[in-house]
């Protein structure tokens, strides 16, 4: 049998199993407010204006949208900004005579 390198194995794969969340999200939504919607943000707000989902429920539903839009437009580039942008503000903001704080 031939192996493909490439693979997904959902159960392993964190990228995916946000792409088959937010995708199975966004149907079922569309499915039960028998309507189209432009994103899963705008689609979760309409069930809870609607009643159809409690406010954790839209507060989940919102968190994974946003998840899903960093993970499809992250780079490596991105993240290394992002590391060199926290150290550096963390280290401005660091007492001079910041240490280990031990119990």
């Amino acid at each position: 049998s031939h192996v493909r390198p490439f693979a997904v194995r959902m159960e392993n794969d964190a990228t995916a199993l946000l792409a088959s969340a937010h995708g199975v999200a966004l149907r079922e939504l569309s499915r039960a407010m028998k309507q189209d919607f432009v994103g899963l943000t705008v689609a979760a707000r309409f069930a809870f204006k609607k009643q159809f989902i409690d406010a954790r429920m839209y507060k989940v539903l919102t968190k994974l949208d946003i998840a899903s839009a960093f993970n499809r437009h992250v780079t490596a580039p991105k993240v290394n900004s992002l590391k060199e942008q926290l150290s550096s503000m963390l280290a401005a903001r660091r007492p001079p005579d910041a240490g280990c704080i031990s119990s």
